[in-house]
């Protein structure tokens, strides 16, 4: 197969091959006789190619308010849930998950948050899959991680839409956390 660092790294570094295989992040390297690289990767390429020629791409973003709520709006094709308030301990999970998070990581969190609150599992087990279901977040079956693009903030919740979002917990059918 021939993997070597990329040529640039000869030029930069004054060092043996051998040293330059182990310092270097990029590399070349010659694919077998009759293999072709574009084979593998055909099918992505088109999805890829298809999804950059679209207009309109859509967006997950996230708007925190001073009070504490999030507003979450998705103008992404096929959005389930074009615009969900988030308010108290589902903000809290929602901006938690902003890095993959474990799901007892999560319950911990939202109890330490809140220890006269009751948090269950099973609440917050719900109002999680629901995001999922919903393609809010995006989960493993055991670590879960909020999809939404941070959005500037809003001064004052009621100047984002005359018409209020309905908070998630109305719109499923899940346990409220």
């Amino acid at each position: 197969m021939n993997v070597r660092p990329m040529a640039p790294y000869a030029y930069l570094y004054p060092f043996p091959t051998e040293s330059l295989m182990r310092i270097a992040y990029h590399f070349d390297f010659d694919y077998r006789e009759g293999e072709s690289p574009v084979g593998y990767a055909s099918e992505v390429i088109r999805f890829v190619e298809g999804w950059r020629l679209q207009k309109t791409r859509g967006l997950l973003s996230e708007t925190r308010r001073e009070d504490g709520s999030l507003l979450l709006r998705d103008t992404r094709p096929g959005a389930a849930l074009p615009e969900v308030e988030l308010t108290g301990s589902e903000a809290a999970a929602y901006t938690y998950c902003d890095e993959f998070r474990s799901f007892p990581g999560i319950v911990r969190h939202l109890r330490e948050r809140s220890p006269g609150q009751e948090i269950s599992e099973t609440g917050v087990c719900g109002f999680l899959e629901s995001l999922a279901t919903h393609k809010l977040m995006l989960t493993d079956g055991g670590n879960w991680l909020s999809l939404a693009v941070r959005d500037r903030e809003e001064p004052h919740a009621k100047q984002v839409n005359s018409k209020k979002a309905p908070p998630l917990a109305e719109m499923c059918a899940a346990d409220p956390v």
